[in-house]
Parts: structure tokens; sequence; C-alpha cells
């Protein structure tokens, strides 16, 4: 389908009313790329990628957006990294959950050439890395890998490198023996980058390709050339949690006035007061899901809207490539230089906001060109990530859901109403419910206490209903190292892992950046050692849930 310039001009017209600054970042703008197994031939799509890409962020930036990275991820890196394309066929893990006789035959058949292949592969991820430096890209993910014998690799590519990414997926059925494997991985790459290098690594289950956000991002078949959005979007979670509070606040009062102002109902008065401090909690999360909604909406479509308008300013100079084949009437311009004039003058009027608070500049020809690519045409638009991820010097996630959480300190007896999560305990009557009311504060005000997994399924039903293009996780980021709140809360013991992963079941996105105990730096990981007794663990509870 032919986009025209009409069609562009009203994507325009829906963000001329962004603010200069706004209340979120852009995290990344990630490109999907599918390599050739022939490196010669990666810096013709990686330049291409580059130019897009820089020409993305500026014109985001020109519209007041915050844009923090940008990114290519390619396909699996067993696809083209190690000089030719692997096939599913040859992966013991593909179709099948192997058993520690199946990985030990595998490793055997390829004793004799794993040291080449993964020379071969650090080599050309090396490559790749300094390619997408010198074209302006300083984040790269090479993908994901679901052969075991990988797993040997992968520190090499961690270690060797300084900013390229990559994951393992993970089988569907568990295997505790595979699961060993992939500690050990992670072990050494904390024992050889002192823990940083484990930011760059993932072991990822049911994670489809298009995901913007690192270590994850993978390109895949029908991706070639495509965008993805990521944000930092915490500060719009407090935004809207702060609103809610203040809307049911405001609302239980009106209810409390209205109850005590009503005339021939005094004996109904302290009954009517009770409702409405009931309703209280429930009002809260409705108030909370409306804004949040709202807000994101409100935000995050004029982004949308920037991104498409990307992708057609970008198909629409594929075109005049494509015109400068034509016969054209000999005027001493060219037809590209003629489009391109064309081009900026109808820039001056679709990009340029009208807003006095954004000046924004009409691209010029030279800035246009360079959403042009050769060979395969242009950048698509994939989708936005809604994903809320956590920022350093924004509120953290912790504060959010202790803002929301305040709603409940009043009048805990509402807790629990038709709210799963919330509390399992029934309403407290008597004299002892001030006591008891006033223990329950302070758990239920903090995070990880009551509530918690309400509030996190409550975000995730939000990001995930948002009407735009999505793609990606679209869900809540419990990144503890990156998040002070979370980082604190873990540090105080107040969270576990066992609650992270309670919190998973409905957020999303997993485990992510949890802290564990790890090798020493510079040393060495004795990961038989470390997993035999797990292994004997696992071996005992298999043998006794195994029928007799």
């Amino acid at each position: 389908m032919m986009h025209t310039y009409e069609q562009a001009d009203e994507l325009v017209q829906q963000h001329h009313q962004s603010a200069s600054r706004t209340p979120f970042r852009v995290r990344t703008i990630t490109a999907f790329l599918q390599l050739s197994t022939v490196p010669d031939g990666w810096e013709t799509e990686v330049a291409a990628a580059g130019a897009f890409l820089a020409a993305a962020k500026q014109h985001l930036e020109g519209l007041g957006y915050e844009v923090q990275t940008i990114r290519i991820a390619t396909q699996p890196f067993p696809q083209f990294l190690t000089g030719h394309n692997t096939t599913d066929t040859a992966n013991p893990n593909h179709g099948s959950n192997p058993d520690s006789k199946q990985l030990q035959h595998v490793r055997q058949q390829r004793e004799t050439t794993s040291a080449a292949r993964s020379s071969l592969i650090v080599s050309n991820a090396l490559r790749l890395e300094a390619l997408a430096a010198k074209h302006g890209i300083p984040l790269v993910s090479i993908g994901s890998s679901d052969d075991p014998a990988d797993l040997a690799v992968i520190p090499d590519i961690i270690a060797a490198t300084a900013a390229t990414s990559c994951s393992y997926a993970l089988p569907p059925e568990p295997d505790v023996h595979l699961f060993c494997e992939v500690a050990t991985a992670i072990m050494e790459i904390a024992a050889r980058t002192g823990g940083m290098g484990n930011f760059r690594f993932a072991s990822a289950s049911n994670v489809p390709p298009g995901v913007p956000y690192f270590p994850v991002a993978c390109s895949g078949p029908g991706l070639h050339r495509s965008i993805a959005l990521g944000t930092e979007s915490d500060a719009l979670l407090y935004e809207a949690f702060a609103a809610a509070v203040a809307t049911a606040v405001a609302a239980g009062a009106s209810d409390h006035t209205a109850a005590d102002g009503s005339s021939g109902v005094g004996q109904r008065n302290s009954s009517s007061n009770s409702c409405s401090s009931n309703r209280q909690g429930s009002n809260v999360l409705l108030a909370a899901e409306k804004q949040l909604a709202a807000a994101l909406l409100r935000h995050l479509a004029p982004l949308e809207a920037a991104a498409k308008e990307l992708e057609l300013l970008s198909a629409a100079l594929v075109a005049v490539t494509d015109a400068a084949t034509d016969p054209q009437p000999d005027t001493g311009v060219s037809p590209v230089e003629g489009r391109l004039h064309q081009d900026s003058n109808m820039s001056a009027t679709t990009l340029t906001t009208h807003s006095t608070q954004q000046q924004q500049m009409a691209p010029s020809s030279n800035e246009l060109s360079k959403l042009q690519q050769p060979g395969s045409g242009g950048f698509t638009y994939l989708g936005l990530d809604t994903s809320i991820a956590p920022g350093l010097d924004t509120p953290a996630l912790t504060s959010s859901y202790e803002l929301l959480l305040q709603g409940f300190d009043q009048r805990l007896s509402g807790v629990g109403h038709g709210q799963p999560g919330l509390s399992n305990e029934k309403p407290f009557l008597g004299d002892r419910q001030a006591g008891v009311n006033k223990q329950l504060s302070g758990l239920t005000k903090r995070f990880g206490g009551p509530g918690s997994l309400s509030v996190s399924a409550l975000i995730t039903k939000v990001l995930k209903g948002v009407p735009l293009k999505k793609t990606g996780y679209c869900g809540l980021m419990l990144a503890v190292c990156e998040d002070q709140g979370l980082a604190a809360a873990a540090a105080a013991g107040s969270i576990s892992i066992s609650q992270l992963l309670q919190y998973s079941a409905v957020c999303g996105c997993g485990l992510d950046t949890v802290p564990v105990p790890g090798p020493a730096i510079g040393g060495t990981y004795d990961h038989k050692q470390q997993h035999r007794p797990h292994q004997q663990q696992w071996q005992q509870l298999q043998a006794d849930s195994s029928p007799q």
C-alpha cells in the first residue's frame, strides 16, 4: 500500500500539541536487521541503520523527546556469526527436551571444532560491534541461541566485547541439567567481568522477536529493517497513581459530606459512612487503572504518530530513488533533487509544530536523504513496547506502589473485597479494629506487602490494553538493580526472589537484574562442585514424585 503525504500530515497533526518536555524518556530506538552470513556484506545494512536511526533520533528530539540510545538487533547469532546459517535440525534442543547423555554426546561430536567455531563467533561479534560504532550505533544485540553448545562461547562474547548483548532461549520444558549449564555461563560472565557483563546477557523463555529492550532484543523473519521504540516511563506511573489517590480521596470526602448532610436519615449515617469507607480501596484501584490508561495514551499516542511519520518519510524517499530512474524532461535539475526540494517544502508544513512551546525546524534535503536507504527499501515501524521501565533519576517504582497503597491506609476494612491478592483477612470488628489496622497499615503501604501483587497485575493489564501498535514485552519491569527503591528493598530483605517470582506471574517480564551471590572477580567457577548439591536435590525430588 502506497502512503501519501496527506496521510503523513494527518499523523503529524495528532502530536502538534506535544509539550517541549515530556514526563518520560525514549530509552531506545531499536532497528532490527537480518544480516548475511558473509561479513563483507554487513556494512551496507549497518550503515543504512545508522543513518536512519540518527535521523529518527534527531526528529524525535526536535519534537521535545529525550532519546537515550539508538541500537540494532540481529537475528540469532548462530545463524550468521559462524559463517553459515545453522538449521534447527542441528540443534539437539529442537522439538525435544535433551537429557544429560544427549548433551554429552553433542559436546563430544563438536569437541574438535568448538574452539575454532568459538573463535570465529567472537571475532565476528567484535567486527560487528566495530562496524556499528563506526556508523554511530553504540549498542548491539546479536540475538539469542537455543543451542546448549553456545553456552560455552557466550561468556567469551561478553568478556571480549564492550557493547554487545545476547541471550539464551530456554526450552518450554524444565531441564535441571540445562539450567545448571545456563547458571554456569552466568557465573562465568560475573567472574570475568566483575558482574557488569551480566547486564548484557539473559536467559529468556517465551520471548518473541521484536522486543526493543536489551539484552533479549532479537530480529526474526519479516522484521528486517523495522524499528521499535522502548520508553522509560516510571514517572508516568507515579503521576497517574498520585492523581488516582487524589481522585479517590476526593470522592470519599464527597460521599461522607453527602451522608452527613442528608436530612431524615440520621440513623443511617453510620452505615453509609462505613460503606463509603469500604469502597475506598476499590475506588483507588479503579481510579489508578483509569488514570494510568489515560496518561499512557495521552503521552504515547503522539510518540507513535512521530514514529509512523518517520516510516512514511522513509517510504516516500524510497520512491524518490525509483523516480530517479524514470525519464524526465531536461530542466537542469535532477529528478532526485527536484523531488527532495518538494519534500523539503512539504516538510516545512508537515514536520513543523505550531505550538508556541516548540520551535521545530523543517528537515533539510540532506537530513531527509538520511532516511533513504540503499538496497532493500526503507524502514518500517514495528511498534511501541509500552513496558514500564525504571530510571535512575525518576521516582522509584516502589514509591509508586506505596503511594497507591496509601489509599487503603485510613480504612483497611475495605481491603480485599473483590480485589484478589490484597488481603485474605475479613474486615475487623469491635474494639480490636484500630490496633490491628494500625499494624496492617505499615505492611500494606510497603512494596512487597499486601496489595503488591494486585497492583502489579493492574499495571500489566493497562500496559497490554493501550490501543496503540504494540510489540515486545508490554509489561512491568521490576528490574531490581536498575531501580533505587527495589535495590534498597532487596538490600533490606523486605523483598525476596520468591516474591519477585510471584509478581512475574502477572507482570509479563520475569526476574530482571536480581542480585545473587557470585564468584570472586577474576576467579574461576567450579560449576560441578557448585551444582552437585542442587542436582542431587532435584533428582531426589523427581524420585519422590515418580509413580511407584
